[in-house]
Parts: C-alpha cells; structure tokens; sequence
C-alpha cells in the first residue's frame, strides 16, 4: 500500500499523473496519488489541474491557500497520506518509461530510504543553459556512483521513504524559497542511523530554467545553505558532506584569509561572466564560494 506524493506550483502536473496512474493500473498494488498545490498564483494551470485529477480514481487533489514552501509542504503531504509507505516526486518530472513504480516495488524490501535518481534528455531544447549542464554533470549520477556517498548524494525529487521514517525529521519554518532542503534531509538520515539506499530508476528532470532564473534560484540556496550551517552546523557534518563549506572554511583558516576571500568577492562578476559564456562548472563553484561569503560579511 503505497502513497504517492507530489508537491506543485505553478506547472501542469496533468500528464505526469495521468502516466502515473497507468503505472499504478500495470502494477495491481493498493496505493493512492495525492497532489497538493502549494499556494499556486496561476489560476489557469490550477483549474486544469483540477479538473484533470479530480476525475481520475486513486487521485487526490488539495489546494493550500498560500505559499508553504518544499520543507513544509512535504510534512503537509505526509499528514495527508493514507498509507505508511511514502513516494515523493518532484512535479516538473516524466519518466522514461512506465515501470518506474514497479522497480520501487522491488526496492521495498530493503527497509531503507530509496532514492530512484534523476536524468536530463540529451536532446532537451534547454541543452545549452548552464542549468542543464549543472544538471548532467552533477545530478545525473549512476546508482553505483551515489551509493558511495549515500547521504551526500540525496535529492528529494524522488525518493521513497516510511511515515515513521519522515516523521522524524525536523520541520524548520524559516527553511523556505529553493534548493538544500535535501541537503538537510541528507545529513538528518546519516545523524539518525536511517539508511539510504540509492537504485537505478531515474526520472527526467523537465523544468529546466534559463540562466537568470537558475542564478536566483542558486542565490536562494546559497541563502538557505548559510542558514543551515548557521543554524545545524553544531549538530550536523555540514563541513564535511558539503565542498562548499569545507573550501570555505579551508580558506578562512589559511593566513591572509580575508584579503583572499576580499579578492574572491572583488571577482564575483567576473567569475559569473566566465560561467555564463563558458558553462564551465568551475567558474560557477568559484562565483558560488564569493556569494556565500558576501552573505556572511552583509549579516555581520
């Protein structure tokens, strides 16, 4: 018996559930579909939403009257679920074929969190953004690869998990806008002895954004990153399961550290410019370290 859970905002979720819910025709097991709309501002999707789900059986549609967040929302579909048994998916997914249920169902057994993974097509219009090339190199990483590093490799855009499982989890208000709510989750899992367990069922990643929209989206991680190293660092490894945080913090421990990081901040344009034109991923690190130091120095 299954809950499958699928957070939105703003997109048509209409195909996806409709594949899904052939999925769950082909594998004959007792489960539900349950997609909660996060305070969506566009009327339009939200009706067709709506109207799309509403008709089909083993689906429920809930709408939250304002903005929750990816932390909050996922706890809020959680409530909700009628099973103990918990599959979250991310809503700008498609899979590559209908049997990605199915291999969960197989991976039950092993009473571990399992994370199926994510891909991107290579044929994808958006190939040549720097969100797709962050993407391939970066996301899309074999089962193999990610279960070397179980806790570091988390991504919540498809994963399963138990309801005591999850429950154990914090649920912390002030963790909003994008990205390392599963760097959080990951870290969470290794403190409390919860296994993580990647397999090979990957789902495409279809919302794929331009290069403005994806350096504010990583401005808002590094925002939240700061936060929880902030606010967790005492209790979790962020230093150690996050390069970011140990080049950084490699670099403030080395003599004439703030005329290096001063350097490094001088440089963020440049080092944005470089990414921006050349999609070379070590430009983008080098302009992420300058963000995440700025934050600190705007909030001393």
């Amino acid at each position: 018996m299954i809950s499958i859970l699928i957070p939105v905002f703003n997109r048509n979720v209409t195909a996806l559930i409709t594949s899904l819910h052939r999925q769950l025709t082909i594998a004959h097991t007792k489960a539900e579909i349950v997609v909660m709309d996060d305070g969506s501002t566009d009327a339009v999707l939200k009706n067709e939403n709506k109207v799309v789900l509403s008709a089909l059986d083993g689906v429920r549609y809930i709408e939250l009257p304002s903005n929750k967040g990816r932390n909050i929302i996922r706890h809020a579909l959680a409530e909700a679920a009628a099973y103990d048994t918990l599959i979250f998916l991310d809503a700008d997914s498609s899979f590559p074929d209908e049997m990605w249920l199915q291999r969960y169902i197989k991976a039950f057994e092993q009473n571990a969190v399992i994370m199926g993974g994510r891909m991107y097509k290579t044929s994808a219009p958006e190939q040549s953004t720097l969100h797709f090339r962050y993407g391939q190199l970066r996301e899309q990483r074999s089962a193999a690869y990610r279960n070397k590093f179980p806790y570091r490799s988390f991504l919540a855009c498809n994963f399963s998990i138990t309801k005591p499982q999850f429950s154990r989890l914090l649920i912390d208000d002030h963790l909003q806008g994008y990205c390392h709510e599963d760097t959080f989750m990951g870290l969470q899992f290794e403190k409390l002895g919860i296994p993580v367990q990647h397999i090979d069922n990957p789902v495409y990643h279809e919302g794929i954004d331009d290069d403005p929209a994806f350096i504010r989206k990583q401005r808002e991680a590094l925002q939240n990153l700061r936060y929880l190293y902030c606010a967790y660092d005492s209790s979790y490894r962020f230093s150690t399961e996050i390069k970011l945080i140990r080049v950084y913090k490699r670099i403030s421990a080395a003599p004439w550290h703030r005329y290096l990081l001063d350097r490094i901040v001088g440089m963020k344009t440049y080092f944005l410019r470089k990414a921006l034109q050349s999609r070379h991923l070590f430009w983008l690190d080098c302009w992420k370290l300058a963000e995440f130091h700025q934050l600190f120095v705007e909030k001393l």
